[in-house]
């Protein structure tokens, strides 16, 4: 599996940064799309420009490329312009540099440095780490990927983001590809989302990582409801 990649992402609309994963081979043309609703514009009208983490331009991003052509690293920030609307929010043309310290990022809460350190807290203790509030991106109907300790990967697309009546907690609900999950979107008699049999499941939002995965096979998993 090529590796995943944790970017910033900006606006001309909302300069306030907020972090997705992303698979190194998602297309820049796939990534527009997924920022209409947020940029509030059509893809054809949206351009995308890399930054490094000391905010310096790498250049605007080609549709026909992908994140690995640009050789981009984890702390990177991609600002998303909608070209028709530059001049209202932004003077000169000039994207807003958001840079982070090394400091300030370790207090962040939301972070993936934190999510690995709990993972690693909960190798080390045998037993599911302390969760602290996260605030995480998902729309529905992203294309994600479902990572669970001791098993293999699993693709599907997201079907339902929230909390639930069978546990606490924020859960997102998954509508794998292949029948390999545990129910239909209903748990317990109540409804959260539809899809086949065997198809959906209910998965923490830290074992989810949303990016252009394509369909694949995968394999049975553990901690999911």
């Amino acid at each position: 599996m090529p590796e995943a990649v944790d970017l910033f992402i900006t606006t001309n609309v909302n300069p306030n940064p907020f972090e997705k994963r992303y698979a190194g081979e998602t297309k820049i043309d796939y990534l527009k799309e997924k920022f209409e609703l947020v940029v509030g514009a059509a893809s054809n009208d949206i351009q995308l420009e890399l930054f490094d983490k000391e905010g310096n331009s790498h250049g605007i991003m080609e549709n026909t490329r992908c994140l690995n052509d640009y050789a981009v690293k984890s702390g990177y920030r991609i600002h998303a312009t909608d070209k028709t609307r530059q001049n209202e929010s932004l003077e000169n043309g000039d994207a807003p540099k958001y840079t982070i310290t090394d400091e300030a990022y370790n207090q962040r809460t939301d972070s993936v440095r934190a999510f690995k350190q709990r993972m690693l807290a909960e190798k080390m203790n045998g037993s599911p780490a302390p969760r602290q509030d996260v605030e995480l991106s998902f729309s529905i109907g992203d294309r994600c990927e479902v990572r669970l300790a001791g098993t293999a990967p699993r693709r599907g697309s997201v079907a339902f983001i929230g909390e639930t009546e069978f546990q606490p907690g924020t859960w997102i609900g998954i509508n794998y590809d292949e029948a390999v999950g545990k129910n239909n979107g209903t748990v317990k008699g109540t409804k959260y989302f539809t899809c086949a049999e065997n198809h959906g499941s209910f998965v923490r939002p830290e074992f989810v990582t949303v990016g252009a995965f394509p369909p694949n096979h995968a394999d049975t998993e553990m901690l999911e409801f």
